[in-house]
């Protein structure tokens, strides 16, 4: 079976700002999370709560800095 494409670095920071509001807008008042962990193959995220968070293999760590940022280009060159 072939490997599952990884999703680009754009879709991964959609569905993070996506998991990200989702969570805040509902937990006004809790602890904020740092960022959201991807899964480059599903895409599927879990929010990150510790400040080191430790990944998986096809996982990426999107930071909260970065989810906030509206509407600013992502580098050619970064990649989760």
């Amino acid at each position: 079976m072939a490997p599952t494409p990884k999703l680009s670095p754009a879709a991964m920071l959609a569905s993070a700002r996506e998991i990200y509001r989702s969570y805040s807008s509902i937990h006004t008042d809790g602890q904020q999370p740092i960022g959201v962990a991807m899964n480059q193959n599903t895409c599927r995220g879990q929010l990150i709560f510790s400040e080191r968070p430790i990944l998986l293999p096809h996982e990426c760590f999107i930071s909260a800095e970065e989810i906030e940022i509206e509407a600013s280009p992502l580098p050619e060159q970064e990649s989760c």
